[in-house]
């Protein structure tokens, strides 16, 4: 059972608030830009400890917890409102249970099992790494005193090299303080790298595209920003590792301590197959009032497979080269604090200090 942990601590893990990140490169004037983000965000386990034990800190939801993973670094060039550029993706997306993540809990902690417990294992992975090259544009269709729209669409030209998406459904029955009977379904499982079972395949590579889109309104004081992410994109792959089967404990072997070990047997289907991966459309939408000349308050969410993640802001502009910004993820408990001087912007969000299990960094720099 300790590979379960290992393929949560490997699939635990798309994407920070969209805020601008998207088009932020029409936000200066300066031609060149440059960006980093890192995003590691879920609700039960803290993000530096997911390989180890995971001890206090570890909190899940009663019902589904998610995970949500992005790291992304970007360098373009704009051309008036015409933007070219190359990015470098990974984005992952997890969804389990806390019955899962529990006996996981166990395990790692080396704590005896709970008697003829019996646990639901559930645990549902999407996602890719992959070179971008983008191009998008900015149209400013109304500019005025009281009045200003602007429309964003960007189109990227994706090459992956790893993936993963598929299900695991199963069932635990403790039997001993040390010892689990399982049984379960890997479903349509397609990867590049097994993480469920010891399988060496072979390597593949994925072609596809992504669309963009964003738009801004403003009416006097009141501003909306919607943002669409991948939506209508996909990635086709030639020959991807394909697993259907069944994994049970038929065969059990035990450490130096008595621990059973996780060592599925595994019987169904293991095929090289043509597959179209479908990425998860991520949207955004948030309302900006300016309260005073130097004062904006915002509210709004992503939306993400399903998922409301609310957010609330207040922003302070010191001067037109200098501003601050403070925020508050709702289902993460994420508090943020953004600084944007001159060409250089960064931001940091956490929710706890010494064990977050969510962290976000956002570095940009314009020139």
């Amino acid at each position: 059972m300790n590979q379960y942990s290992k393929t949560l601590g490997v699939f635990i893990l798309l994407i920070s608030y969209l805020n601008s990140s998207i088009f932020s490169h029409y936000s200066k004037d300066n031609r060149y830009n440059f960006s980093i983000e890192y995003s590691d965000r879920n609700d039960a386990i803290p993000i530096f400890k997911r390989n180890g034990v995971w001890g206090d800190k570890y909190n899940p939801k009663s019902g589904e917890n998610i995970a949500l993973m992005n790291y992304r670094a970007d360098i373009g060039v704009l051309f008036d409102t015409l933007y070219l550029g190359y990015a470098f993706r990974y984005d992952m997306f997890i969804k389990s249970d806390k019955s899962t993540l529990d006996i996981i809990n166990l395990i790692k902690n080396r704590d005896d099992l709970p008697l003829n417990h019996k646990y639901s294992i559930y645990l549902e992975a999407l996602g890719f790494s992959s070179d971008n090259l983008i191009v998008s544009k900015e149209f400013e269709l109304i500019n005025s005193n009281s009045t200003n729209l602007k429309v964003y669409g960007g189109f990227s030209i994706i090459r992956a090299s790893k993936m993963q998406d598929g299900k695991i459904k199963a069932k635990a029955d403790v039997v001993s303080k040390k010892e689990y009977d399982f049984d379960g379904l890997i479903d349509d499982y397609y990867y590049t790298n097994n993480r469920i079972y010891d399988l060496k395949v072979d390597d593949s590579i994925g072609y596809g595209y992504s669309l963009n889109f964003g738009l801004f309104y403003r009416y006097n004081k009141h501003s909306f920003l919607f943002l669409a992410e991948d939506f209508l994109s996909n990635i086709y792959w030639k020959d991807l590792p394909y697993s259907q089967v069944n994994i049970t404990s038929n065969k059990k072997e035990y450490d130096s301590d008595g621990y059973i070990k996780y060592k599925p047997s595994v019987s169904g289907y293991e095929l090289y197959k043509d597959y179209t991966q479908k990425l998860l459309p991520n949207l955004m939408l948030e309302y900006q009032y300016k309260y005073s000349s130097s004062i904006n308050l915002g509210v709004g969410s992503q939306y993400f497979n399903g998922y409301l993640l609310p957010f609330v802001s207040i922003a302070y502009r010191e001067s037109s080269n200098i501003s601050y910004k403070l925020g508050y993820d709702i289902r993460f408990e994420q508090f943020s604090l953004e600084l944007d001087i001159y060409d250089f912007k960064a931001s940091l969000s956490t929710n706890d200090i010494y064990d977050p299990s969510a962290l976000n960094i956002n570095i940009s720099y314009s020139f």
